[in-house]
């Protein structure tokens, strides 16, 4: 999993920030930058100039360290990727090339997301994504490539998410591929890993992903859910004292029940009275319902730990009712202002969430090189920084870039084995994340 380190500790380890709407917004495959279709869109953009940021058979290759270079490596036997996490080369299949997906002229990754169905509103990551490209492409290319977005809308559907990397695999020839959804990375990394193909940070927070030992092809890409949930835990003691009652709801999947150990051992230690604990089905039109019965309870504090158009239909219901619990929470998975806060203004005033990102809009990033070149680059892509999940995918895409850049500096270039190598040895600041913070990872340290 990615540790995000900073120094300011005190707060709330990943800056619990009030985030209020009021405040703002902080098919078949197309080649050309502005191509795009329902099911599947594409993207390159023309490369203009060039500017860049081992072992045998039978013994593992030794892991390269920030001081010394790795050995050329000959793709053979087991490789150290970090620390205790290796790939045994000769399980991958006969016909795999560890230079897969990069031609003369490109790098190609896939991105299977939702564009439709009850998650539609994070589609627009990989819009935010190919603008990052398009930027990078003009001005500081890979390796004078042209990078490529192959992204396929799955709906948030497990077995739509294992068709499209299949399809990606067969027919697309690309270098790696992501995932956004807790059950649908779940669903494509066995065959991710079969075919040793890098699983890009995947867009999910579930503890299982931090398991280089016998995932090195995986990495987390999200807080960990479960860390997360107790942060909540956490904040609401310290606020309210030992005792407070809770109501909670969660997403009825991996992704929503992965919040839930922690607020169950919360109230098991006496720290919390978790009144109400209730489930919302994924695909279900709304949770009215659900949030009736939150209200009646008339519980201390409010978590949520669903996404999507859920979280505001949560602040809404909040925010017409009676019910004004002290602590509101809603997964970090919403803390995108634009997509989740600003549509229903001002219901998401006091609403908490855990974020690790610059909201785009937020006054104190008016001056932020970070934050002002993000926007740059998405208004150059014709989008909108301000609306939707598009920055969210570019913090992402920058991430992915960088890890390329790492990779390309080692013996033998970019190629998947010195990528998941850079991985799973980051050790970078982003300029979209809270100013102080790093963003590292120590192989199997972090599981």
């Amino acid at each position: 999993m990615i540790r995000k380190r900073w120094t300011r500790g005190a707060a709330l380890l990943l800056a619990l920030a009030l985030l209020a709407a009021a405040c703002g917004d902080s098919g078949g495959t197309g080649e050309s930058s502005a191509s795009s279709s329902d099911d599947t869109t594409a993207t390159t953009a023309e490369a203009t100039t060039t500017t860049a940021a081992g072992g045998d058979t039978t013994e593992a290759t030794e892991a390269p360290s920030t001081t010394e270079a790795m050995e050329a490596p000959t793709f053979e036997g087991v490789v150290e990727l970090g620390a205790d996490t290796s790939v045994n080369l000769d399980e991958c299949p006969e016909d795999w090339d560890p230079y897969g997906g990069i031609t003369d002229d490109e790098i190609r990754v896939a991105f299977t997301l939702p564009r439709s169905g009850a998650l539609a509103s994070f589609g627009a990551m990989a819009d935010g994504i190919r603008a990052y490209f398009d930027w990078v492409n003009a001005n500081d290319p890979v390796d004078g490539k042209k990078l490529v977005l192959i992204d396929k809308d799955d709906a948030y559907e497990s077995g739509q998410s294992i068709a499209n990397v299949e399809e990606f695999l067969g027919s697309e020839n690309v270098f790696a591929v992501s995932t956004l959804g807790s059950p649908n990375n779940l669903a494509v990394r066995p065959i991710l890993t079969e075919a040793c193909v890098p699983q890009l940070f995947t867009l999910s927070g579930l503890p299982q992903f931090g398991d280089p030992q016998n995932w090195p092809w995986t990495i987390g890409g999200l807080l960990n859910y479960t860390t997360e949930s107790s942060i909540w835990c956490e904040n609401i003691v310290d606020e309210l004292g030992e005792g407070a009652t809770v109501a909670a709801l969660f997403m009825n999947n991996d992704f929503g029940l992965a919040y839930r150990p922690a607020m169950e051992q919360c109230d098991a230690d006496g720290k919390i009275d978790l009144v109400v604990s209730e489930v919302h089905e994924p695909g279900a039109p709304d949770i009215t319902s659900e949030m009736t019965t939150m209200a009646a309870s008339g519980a201390d504090a409010f978590v949520l730990g669903s996404t999507s158009k859920f979280c505001p239909q949560a602040m809404v219901a909040i925010a017409q009712s009676d019910w004004d619990p002290q602590i509101k929470f809603v997964s970090t998975t919403c803390s995108n202002l634009a997509a989740f806060f600003k549509p229903v203004d001002p219901a998401g005033v006091g609403i908490r969430v855990v974020s690790v990102a610059k909201a785009f809009s937020d006054p104190a990033y008016t001056d932020d090189e970070g934050v002002q070149f993000g926007i740059d680059v998405l208004e150059q892509g014709g989008l909108d920084p301000f609306a939707g999940t598009a920055s969210f995918g570019l913090q992402f895409g920058w991430l992915w870039v960088q890890s390329m850049r790492d990779a390309l500096e080692m013996p033998g270039g970019l190629n998947r084995v010195n990528f998941q190598t850079a991985v799973w040895n980051l050790d970078t600041e982003s300029p979209f994340y809270l100013n102080g913070m790093t963003v590292k990872t120590d192989g199997a340290n972090d599981a």
